[in-house]
């Protein structure tokens, strides 16, 4: 497997898949993370990592078994090890194509693999109703380069919600702009909330949410998605959202937002 930055528009037909744009998003250069290829000029099959939800994804489909060989020895004796490095010992990973997800699943058919159902939801209508930047002690705001600009002048406290997740994400400020979309909620000057995108694919973004532990349960996080959805709407763009299927309180945000269920993928991970 060789390791690149990005896949060119026309080599992504194999590749690039709608219901992984997160993963997608960081193939086709649009936002930040990790690739490795099986050819540089006829790609079948990549690796992808994304800091932003914390795991590989495997895209594409060989017809070669040997390329499925390949890729098993790349893992056991080159990736594996760099992540034991790092402190991960778990290798935690979703495979975009069904005949792929056999050979892929098949080997390894010698370890204890676990798994769960990943959820997708997708939004592409807006709210009917209109919204005031004030919501009870809190105000919601659009992260924009001015918020930038303010966090950055130290006018903004814990900023290290959003700018942990543009570095992660984006790569930039300037990257995250461009192509980006966020919104926060503040009590007085502190971030309390957050929801942001954090990949872009094919018009989808796929959003990121924490509300710190305080402030929970007080309906942020409904607010910021139903804000997020709607830009989402104005732009032209799909409001993304995944979350593991034992995750309660995320699907039902989710739901309660108007999210609809478009997908369910299984995520696996076993010990390394």
């Amino acid at each position: 497997m060789i390791r690149v930055d990005r896949l060119e528009i026309d080599q992504l037909g194999t590749i690039g898949s709608n219901a992984n744009p997160s993963f997608s998003g960081i193939v086709a250069g649009e936002c930040k993370g990790d690739v490795w290829v099986d050819d540089l000029e006829q790609p079948t099959l990549a690796l992808v990592y994304s800091s932003s939800v914390g795991g590989f994804c495997i895209l594409g489909k060989p017809e070669q078994q040997q390329t499925y060989a390949q890729f098993k020895s790349f893992l056991d004796n080159e990736l594996f090890a760099q992540l034991r490095e790092r402190g991960d010992h778990y290798f935690e990973f979703s495979v975009a194509d069904p005949e792929a997800e056999k050979a892929i699943l098949a080997l390894f058919s010698h370890v204890k693999v676990d798994h769960e159902y990943e959820h997708t939801y997708q939004k592409s209508t807006a709210a009917a109703e209109e919204r005031t930047n004030n919501y009870g002690p809190y105000t919601i705001h659009n992260v924009d380069g001015t918020f930038l600009e303010r966090m950055n002048a130290g006018q903004i406290t814990n900023s290290i919600l959003i700018s942990k997740r543009i570095l992660g994400a984006w790569g930039s400020n300037e990257a995250f702009l461009s192509k980006g979309l966020a919104y926060a909620a503040l009590h007085g000057d502190e971030i309390v909330a957050i929801a942001i995108g954090t990949a872009y694919y094919n018009k989808m973004l796929p959003i990121d949410i924490e509300t710190v532990a305080a402030h929970q349960r007080q309906g942020l996080a409904h607010q910021l998605t139903v804000r997020f959805a709607d830009a989402c709407v104005r732009k032209g763009w799909i409001a993304h959202w995944n979350c593991m299927e034992s995750n309660n309180g995320s699907w039902r945000t989710a739901l309660k937002a108007g999210f609809t269920l478009v997908h369910k993928q299984y995520v696996y991970w076993f010990s390394i």
